[in-house]
């Protein structure tokens, strides 16, 4: 096994070898500890796990052997180290079995009893261990703690797995023959991405790797029910937009979860309390709505990673008041006192305190003797005076024509809303 360092990319160092060796072995280290693990064998040892302290500077020179009882079956093929770090996990395509010890050693536990073959890797948010079944080529699945529940996730499109490796967002990512192929966490939509690799025997996710410039420059505008945020990109490949009403967030997104977003704030993924994804994308805008009138609310901004789902942190913050809803100010006419016949359109302006952008046909009650009439909507749509129309009708008599109340703008009674920007 050779070492090169990333700074420099000079060497290669050689960092553990074996006399005699016929056959490869895999690694894997602990997440905690500055140790590796190694299934390493010869041609006359049984299946051994060794493992080796190891930092910048060296790694593996004097491998120690993990006790792991009395076992003298064949040769282990693949290991990995849960991510607790508590235990360690080969798999023996041999026999068929994937067995499990601790990291400080103890007697092999057979997690998957019989079928399994080399490949393996976990699903730690499923707690499944996913394996290749050899005598099948399919891809299956099991509680890692107890092999229990086994069921088959890919069922065909496979003809010679040789790896697989679990992306942090549950895709599968699975070396077949010479082709590199995904599916999704289900097992479905099997695609191949990759072909032509002649030789490659297994493979590995790089670790998270957060992006190294944030996104910047935060812009918003506001109305009584949504708020405008834009930014300026970093280098991620997305950005996500957490919201939080009343108070700054205060819980960032996870690293290998892709969060789900909606931009009607209160229904994307819910992070720790009162904190919302309302945008996740290769954008540089989102509008969110579904938002209370007259109230504060505070934004972080995230670059993203999308492979490993990695969020570059602090995010950016910024924060916004929406409006207050609209107020009528004022009622007219541009209209002269008069008496007027039947089928007269009588137009009444209604100014408002702010601009006023109208969806659906929104009525005046009006004070017309017997039967009181409605004057409706007809124009002034994004600006503060709207206009409304009535036409004289048999039976109407008003002295001075004027609204009944307070109250006479109706709105809801023909799903009229409305929103107010500067």
């Amino acid at each position: 096994m050779y070492r090169i360092p990333l700074s420099s990319f000079s060497g290669p160092t050689i960092t553990y070898s074996r006399p005699a060796m016929t056959a490869g072995f895999n690694i894997d280290h602990h997440p905690g500890e500055s140790l590796v693990y190694i299934n390493g064998f010869v041609d006359s040892d049984p299946g051994s796990i060794e493992y080796s302290d190891y930092n910048d500077q060296d790694c593996c020179q004097s491998p120690s052997t993990l006790n792991i009882g009395a076992y003298s079956g064949d040769i282990f093929h693949d290991i990995n180290v849960d991510t607790d770090g508590e235990y360690v996990y080969v798999s023996n395509e041999f026999d068929g079995r994937i067995y499990r010890t601790g990291t400080f050693g103890g007697s092999l536990t057979a997690i998957i009893s019989s079928g399994a073959g080399e490949a393996f890797d976990f699903d730690l948010g499923a707690r499944e261990i996913i394996y290749e079944s050899p005598s099948t080529n399919r891809v299956m699945a099991a509680d890692m703690d107890n092999g229990s529940g086994g069921y088959t996730k890919i069922t065909s499109g496979l003809t010679d797995i040789k790896a697989i490796a679990v992306h942090p967002d549950g895709r599968l990512i699975i070396l077949d023959g010479t082709s590199i192929k995904t599916a999704n966490s289900d097992g479905s939509e099997l695609t191949s991405i990759m072909a032509g690799l002649s030789g490659a025997t297994d493979i590995s996710l790089a670790s998270c790797s957060d992006p190294t410039v944030q996104a910047s420059a935060p812009v918003v505008s506001t109305s009584s029910s949504s708020i405008d945020l834009s930014w300026t990109n970093g280098n991620g490949n997305q950005v996500i937009v957490v919201a939080r009403q009343g108070s700054a967030v205060n819980s960032n997104p996870v690293d290998g979860i892709l969060h789900a977003a909606n931009s009607a704030f209160g229904s994307g993924d819910l992070l720790g309390t009162d904190n919302y994804v309302v945008y996740r994308g290769t954008g540089s805008s989102v509008t969110i709505n579904n938002m209370a009138p007259s109230t504060t609310y505070h934004f972080a901004v995230y670059s993203l990673n999308t492979f490993g789902a990695c969020y570059r942190t602090p995010a950016l913050t910024t924060s916004a008041t929406t409006l207050a809803p609209p107020s009528p100010q004022n009622v007219t006419s541009s209209m002269a006192n008069d008496s007027y016949p039947l089928g007269t359109t009588i137009t009444i302006d209604v100014t408002f305190d702010q601009n006023v952008n109208v969806t659906g046909t929104p009525r005046i009650l009006l004070e017309t003797g017997t039967t009181d009439r409605y004057a409706t909507y007809s124009g002034g749509s994004g600006t503060a005076i709207l206009q409304f129309q009535y036409i004289v009708q048999t039976g109407d008599v008003s002295s001075d024509l004027e609204y009944t109340s307070s109250s006479a703008l109706e709105a809801g009674l023909s799903g009229f809303t409305l929103t107010v920007r500067f």
